[in-house]
């Protein structure tokens, strides 16, 4: 009673702007970056599915899980002890909601998909374990925690397409050049950030060079062998070698607006291409 009578007393004397604080916080992602690591991959599958019902299922699924990452962070502590004490309810509530729509449809999706994506569909569901158990220990901002969230959200696409009747090694394809192509970006541009906080001399930068050479050089040599088609790697050049070109100037991180749109261009060109590629 005597606490109850303590926050009545509080909630009296707070200003107009404390108040209004709760109704502030955004439970949608923040991280713009995130919006198209999530979704287009979402929405390169549902066009490869052309019309699947259990693929459209899963990715209500998937955009689901995406959705429900902020609340759960916020619940976590991971936006701070103040935003998790005036948030936290209105996140509890927004979990709920994306985890039964989530778990509905991924129900829904199982009992209309074929035998072979049905065991696929458990390349997402251990990816977006590991990245919960990330989220959970407070290491999602790292390079590998980023890393290992855009290739969770973007392995729907195997499971989603097989569903639609498409080639396993086609699946895993196009999930492997989403992978590369978010790997790349991640360390670029963690690497900027790592120069300008030690003033140009980085280890992660020269690291994220390495990666996306390596990956340019991969993919390259995969079609030469025959063992990727000349469209992806066409549909895979751009982001690397922005990547690569990150890797090398030196930017200011006031700049990473204009480089966050660029990337998100570039995997725009690689979803295009892709599903244009299909069709």
């Amino acid at each position: 009673m005597t606490h109850v009578m303590a926050v009545r007393r509080r909630l009296r004397h707070e200003s107009p702007r404390m108040r209004t604080t709760t109704a502030t916080v955004s439970l949608l992602p923040r991280e713009k970056g995130a919006w198209g690591q999530a979704l287009l991959p979402v929405a390169t599958a549902l066009v490869l599915a052309r019309g699947s019902g259990a693929a459209l299922a899963w990715g209500v699924a998937a955009v689901a899980s995406f959705f429900s990452h902020e609340p759960v962070l916020v619940i976590l502590g991971g936006r701070g002890d103040r935003t998790r004490r005036e948030a936290a309810r209105r996140a509890l509530v927004w979990t709920a909601v994306c985890g039964v729509l989530g778990l509905s449809s991924l129900g829904a999706g199982l009992a209309v998909a074929p035998t072979n994506s049905r065991l696929w569909l458990a390349l997402p569901l251990i990816l977006s374990l590991a990245s919960l158990v990330v989220l959970s220990a407070g290491r999602e901002r790292t390079t590998p925690g980023e890393v290992l969230a855009a290739s969770a959200v973007s392995s729907w696409i195997v499971p989603m397409t097989t569903a639609a009747s498409l080639p396993t090694y086609s699946a895993l394809r196009v999930w492997i050049a989403y992978v590369a192509a978010f790997t790349a970006a991640t360390f670029s541009v963690r690497g900027v950030l790592d120069a300008f906080k030690h003033g140009g001399r980085s280890i992660l930068r020269t690291v994220a060079r390495f990666v996306s050479s390596s990956l340019l050089v991969a993919a390259s040599l995969a079609w030469l062998a025959g063992q990727w088609p000349g469209w992806m790697v066409v549909a895979l050049a751009p982001t690397l070698v922005l990547s690569l070109a990150l890797s090398v100037w030196q930017l200011h991180p006031r700049q990473l607006r204009t480089v966050g749109w660029s990337l998100m261009a570039t995997t725009a060109f690689l979803a295009i291409v892709v599903t244009a590629a299909a069709w």
